[in-house]
């Protein structure tokens, strides 16, 4: 059995990433149904067997679900909040099986390459995009590698990984010759994408980790490490530069195998054996390198001679490392992250809620739905609590993961695991590397790997005796439980999307429907589901189709989607849409009015309830209710300033158009409808003041065609007249607009 785990895990482990990095939850539901099958069969056969007690050292990893249980107290993100909870139930149990394959020597000893080989078909998938001989959809963005994960920085923070990890296994002691080829001849092409990822996090954050790697070797493969990683450095710097050409890479890879075998060779006849001896020695190769590496800084950011030699397109990434605007965003989503996280300091929002509440918190309108920082992730979503639980848990990991590497009388493997795991949680720190599923299953794979001693039999534990109180039982036996509930709801989530990827699909609005209501049985939770079913129900009402119960059910549908997400503004704005759609002004108003005490950021939230305010006033106008006609148009005027005021302070914050990437502003039709909010309330020096502001970025024709309407009807026809004469390059059109709005109106 313990053969048969471990070929369907690695299996797994090398095919997921094609999957998008099982970034997205739906793709990553059928790989989650393969772990929990696999760990029940396991639970039953350790039951039936009485072994329980040979993986209660593994029984720690459910403690990381837990936390994300414990956060559905407050889950602000309900859908999120389930799918993290899928995930940390599948990697906890990923590593329990992994655990107990790992027992066996003969197993375990196979892992490694298993890992490297994942590394080497990612890599060289990309390369083969590039080339153009297979095709794979988002592989380059913007002329930057983001391979099989659609990413550029978390596909450079792999191949740095998989990279070290190589170079660090070419240093073991007494490597066999096929060993050597393996690890390595994918050296260049991992340098090459790494280069072309164009990942300046990684630029920066690569060499530090590099540096902990040579720290953690002998004199002697401290050499090794240093020739590896130049050889395999120049080679790959020199294929960039010339344009990725197929024959270099091959002479390039050819060159670096070659001269890694002689280095081997070279070192193993002992000349630098004396080195191993005295603990200078060990010191003498990193400080040399850092003081060559901070002379090497020194000559980039001064455009010296090693800089000179780069290739350009290198060079022009390097430069563009002092930017600081991408790095000051993150800083504002990391301060913004803590601000949300004071609303819930110990358990947290749950999980993904920074996606759905960030918007009410956030200082500019930046847009991002991902902190970029895998440890803000955590203290938003599970909290402090949480967050010092997972640092308690990895620290325990990394413990042993060192006792061991001291313990070990070949170090290269537990190194290998150590800089590699350190450079994915490295750079999580700027990124979002930690929200993909691959990562994660490759960090438990390395460290159920390292999480046992070398050399260390299975036998040895087949011996020892279970403990009398089976705590051990009790525990296995919730675990599976709990992983037989998430199989049961992660299967329902799979039968909800397909019964809505089915309704997008058919043409019949009585069958869409029908397929809607089933998906949102199925799963409650995903506001996608709900606005596609209240839109067939709006689209059932438009055809006369049970308009009052299709009425009903879109009111409905409208505050459920609220009471999901009571804290997204985006989902209160859908809201507001439905409900205005079926002619619910006043409800549609007060729901806008509530998302934008969410959102201040939102020109199409204010634009819609300016809108629905100044059409409230003019019904209200048309049926003589003077009181409500000056209270509605009041409304719009006051949310007209109101976004007036924002954009003004935006605009007037020295990096506020920096991360205005939400493109907030005063929307022309917003300026029309306070227009006519101005005519109700007969304030034509404002309207006159309004138009007097207008710029080439506003939509000029129907403003002008509203401020004439409404100077007339204030009976100011000489400015009318002025305003007119003013923009009449298209006299036909103006006239024409004006003549729909004396209409309309």
């Amino acid at each position: 059995m313990n053969w048969f785990i471990f070929l369907l895990l690695g299996a797994l482990l090398i095919l997921n990433p094609y999957q998008r990095g099982l970034y997205f939850s739906v793709e990553f539901y059928s790989f989650a149904f393969l772990i929990y099958s696999l760990f029940v069969m396991l639970s039953v056969r350790l039951f039936v067997q009485k072994e329980v007690h040979l993986i209660k050292a593994a029984f720690f990893a459910f403690i990381f679900p837990l936390c994300y249980g414990l956060s559905f107290i407050s889950a602000q993100h309900p859908q999120g909040a389930w799918d993290s909870l899928f995930r940390w139930i599948a990697y906890s149990a990923f590593f329990v099986l992994l655990y107990w394959t790992f027992r066996e020597e003969r197993i375990r000893k196979f892992a490694p390459a298993v890992f490297h080989v994942t590394g080497i078909w990612v890599a060289f998938h990309m390369l083969f995009v590039a080339y153009g001989w297979l095709d794979f959809p988002r592989a380059v963005i913007q002329d930057r590698f983001a391979g099989v994960l659609q990413y550029p920085n978390t596909f450079g923070m792999l191949m740095a990984a998989f990279l070290l990890f190589a170079l660090l296994m070419l240093t073991k002691g007494k490597i066999s010759l096929p060993s050597i080829l393996f690890y390595s001849f994918p050296l260049v092409v991992f340098v090459v994408c790494f280069i072309e990822s164009y990942s300046r996090g990684m630029y920066l954050m690569a060499p530090i980790t590099w540096l902990v790697g040579l720290l953690l070797l002998r004199p002697t493969e401290q050499v090794k490490y240093i020739l590896f990683s130049s050889y395999s450095l120049i080679a790959g710097l020199v294929v960039v530069a010339m344009d990725r050409s197929f024959v270099v890479v091959l002479i390039g890879t050819l060159i670096t195998i070659g001269l890694s075998v002689a280095t081997i060779k070279w070192v193993e006849r002992g000349t630098l054996f004396f080195m191993n001896r005295k603990k200078i020695y060990h010191f003498a190769a990193p400080v040399g390198i850092l003081v060559i590496g901070l002379l090497g800084v020194l000559d980039v950011t001064n455009n010296g001679l090693v800089y000179q030699q780069l290739p350009t397109n290198v060079q022009e990434r390097i430069d563009s490392i002092s930017e600081s605007t991408t790095a000051r965003e993150r800083y504002l989503f990391m301060q913004d992250a803590l601000t949300i996280s004071k609303d819930s300091p110990v358990i947290g929002h749950g999980g993904e809620a920074w996606a759905s509440i960030y918007r009410h918190y956030q200082q500019l309108p930046y847009l991002s739905n991902k902190i970029h920082n895998g440890f803000m992730e955590w203290i938003v979503d599970i909290g402090w609590l949480g967050f010092f639980v997972f640092v308690s848990l990895f620290g325990y990991l990394y413990v042993v993961l060192f006792k061991n590497y001291r313990q070990a009388e070949n170090k290269s493997l537990y190194a290998a695991i150590i800089i590699s795991t350190i450079t994915i949680f490295t750079h999580s720190f700027i990124d979002f590397n930690l929200s993909y599923g691959t990562i994660w299953l490759l960090v438990f794979w390395l460290f159920a790997i390292g999480f046992h001693r070398e050399g260390k039999d299975s036998k040895e534990q087949l011996i020892k005796k279970p403990a009398k109180v089976p705590y051990d039982k009790i525990i296995l036996g919730i675990s599976t439980a709990l992983v037989l509930f998430c199989f049961v709801m992660a299967y329902r989530f799979l039968l909800a999307e397909q019964a809505y990827n089915e309704a997008r699909q058919t043409q019949s609005l009585f069958e869409r429907q029908a397929m809607l209501e089933q998906a949102v049985s199925y799963n409650p939770n995903k506001l996608s589901y709900w606005y596609l079913l209240s839109e067939t129900s709006m689209e059932l009402i438009s055809q006369n189709n049970f308009p009052v119960e299709n009425k009903e059910r879109v009111q409905e549908i409208s505050g459920t989607i609220r009471h999901l997400e009571p804290t997204n503004s985006l989902a209160w704005f859908r809201s507001g849409v439905m409900l205005d759609r079926i002619g619910l002004r006043k409800e549609t108003l007060n729901v806008y009015l509530d998302a934008l005490e969410m959102d201040e950021y939102d020109t199409v939230l204010y634009q819609n309830a300016i809108f629905v305010a100044s059409r409230l006033a003019r019904d209200y106008a048309k049926s003589n209710q003077e009181e409500r006609m000056v209270h509605f148009a009041n409304v719009a005027v006051e949310l007209f300033q109101r976004n007036s005021a924002s954009v003004e302070e935006v605009l007037n914050d020295p990096i506020g158009q920096e991360h205005n990437s939400r493109g907030f502003a005063v929307h022309s039709q917003a300026k029309e409808d306070v227009m006519y909010a101005y005519y109700l309330l007969g304030e034509g020096e404002k309207i006159v003041v309004l138009l007097d502001q207008m710029n080439e970025d506003d939509h000029v024709m129907p403003l002008v065609a509203m401020g004439i309407f409404t100077l007339e009807g204030l009976g100011l026809e000489e400015e009318a007249s002025a305003l007119f004469e003013r923009y009449k390059t298209n006299e036909q059109q103006l006239s024409n607009r004006v003549k729909d709005l004396r209409r309309n109106y």
